[in-house]
């Protein structure tokens, strides 16, 4: 399990492993002889051979549940590493979830230093350890491209040109997989069901994606689905490119770096930032800064995507993006790669409220927000207007709480009422 302590402090050496780990043991020596225990780096902001800390900023220890009592009283201690000082508050302590990927920034195995004996060790220890799976050595990024994932930020860093370093990541994190379908490498869609990404694919399209000009497809592409033991064809734009993945150009200017003024932020990039009077175009219009632009690009990633089909024009579907209100970036994550299996009909609702609602009583997120704390999130609804029959616009906005008791409501209720079910009443009277 990992206890994560809060810190008081304001930097930590860049390369404060084995320093860390010597502070920690001053307080509790039995730690020298274990080697169950995992002492993760401090994440922060690098700056000039420094962490500066912010206040996201843990300390993560990973070990067995039965050495907790070794860590646990490091609460409220401070300490010295080299010449910085920390105070550790009371712990969190979280179980450990299954994952298909992990990634580590430095792994040492003494006496192995060139990369293919390095590997065979590090295959033979995941072995000895029942670890069924596969070591690699990543390719280098470029730029020396690095993050650092906190509960409330990524922060990234990188040398040298920048339209190079972003170019790279935007089409790393946005590709099209064989099938035509957009492919969202955080969302490790190749461990995704086909019914999950079709109805991810509808939904951008159908959302942030819906115009041509930052949409790209050649034709259409039907596939066949079994719901509910019937065969129904789905059919979806085969993409071909799209915004997101030749942003870089517009963040950086003719040297390739990173501009310094702020630029437009247009519909697809936040759905509704439209221009709302072309006589007043300069007052009405949306900017951000670059980074914040930036940011926006992944957007569609953490949203979730919901059918409102009517009974009586089911050509003409409505689609709805929920926003959540993510309390922790990192078991967020953790959670969202969790709804990659789940069925075609899970995709498909009867209002704004049930989508929301849907989502944030799913198992698989109860630990979106942490304890005492409201889980909220805001759904937009898309479909036509009267003034414009090609374009889906923003229709409807719901923000929505689902606290314990109305958790309760929601669940019985679909227990009660079923699918597709019609209730009809007899006039007593």
């Amino acid at each position: 399990m990992d206890l994560i302590f809060n810190l008081i402090g304001e930097t930590v050496p860049l390369d404060h492993g084995y320093e860390l780990f010597s502070a920690i043991a001053h307080f509790e020596p039995e730690l020298h002889k274990l080697d169950t225990v995992g002492i993760h780096p401090i994440a922060g902001i690098p700056k000039s051979g420094v962490i500066q800390l912010t206040k996201n900023s843990r300390l993560r220890i990973r070990l067995p549940v039965d050495q907790v009592h070794l860590v646990y009283p490091l609460a409220g201690k401070s300490l010295r590493i080299g010449k910085h000082t920390i105070r550790l508050g009371i712990p969190e302590i979280y179980l450990l979830e299954p994952a298909e990927r992990l990634r580590s920034r430095i792994v040492i195995i003494q006496g192995y230093q060139e990369p293919e004996s390095f590997l065979a060790a590090a295959q033979r220890q995941l072995e000895q350890l029942g670890i069924q799976g596969k070591a690699f050595i990543t390719k280098n990024r470029p730029g020396n491209l690095t993050w650092f994932l906190s509960p409330r930020s990524i922060s990234l860093e990188w040398q040298g040109q920048d339209f190079i370093v972003l170019d790279w990541l935007l089409k790393q994190s946005f590709q099209i997989n064989e099938e035509g379908l957009i492919s969202l490498t955080g969302l490790n869609t190749h461990l995704i069901n086909i019914e999950t990404q079709i109805n991810i694919h509808l939904g951008i399209t159908g959302t942030f994606l819906q115009h041509n000009q930052v949409f790209k497809f050649d034709g259409e592409k039907s596939r066949v689905l079994i719901v509910d033991g019937m065969e129904i064809d789905v059919e979806y734009k085969k993409a071909v490119s799209y915004a997101h993945q030749h942003f870089a150009k517009r963040l950086c200017d003719k040297q390739g770096q990173l501009l310094k003024q702020s630029i437009g932020v247009v519909g697809w990039l936040y759905p509704g930032s439209l221009v709302r009077h072309v006589a007043f175009t300069k007052e009405t219009k949306f900017e951000e800064k670059p980074e914040l632009a930036f940011a926006l690009l992944y957007a569609p990633v953490a949203c979730h995507y919901f059918v409102l089909r009517s009974h009586t024009q089911p050509q003409h579907p409505q689609y709805a993006v929920v926003i959540p209100e993510v309390t922790n970036l990192e078991i967020y994550a953790q959670q969202y790669w969790n709804l990659g299996n789940l069925d075609y009909t899970h995709s498909h609702v009867s209002s704004l409220g049930d989508a929301a609602l849907k989502f944030l009583t799913y198992k698989t997120t109860i630990k979106l927000a942490i304890p005492d704390q409201v889980k909220r999130c805001k759904v937009i609804l898309f479909g036509t207007a009267v003034w414009s029959k090609q374009q889906k616009t923003r229709t409807e906005i719901a923000v929505v709480e689902a606290t314990e008791i109305i958790d309760i409501i929601y669940k019985l209720s679909c227990v009660s009422f079923s699918d597709y079910r019609i209730i009809k009443y007899k006039n007593t009277r």
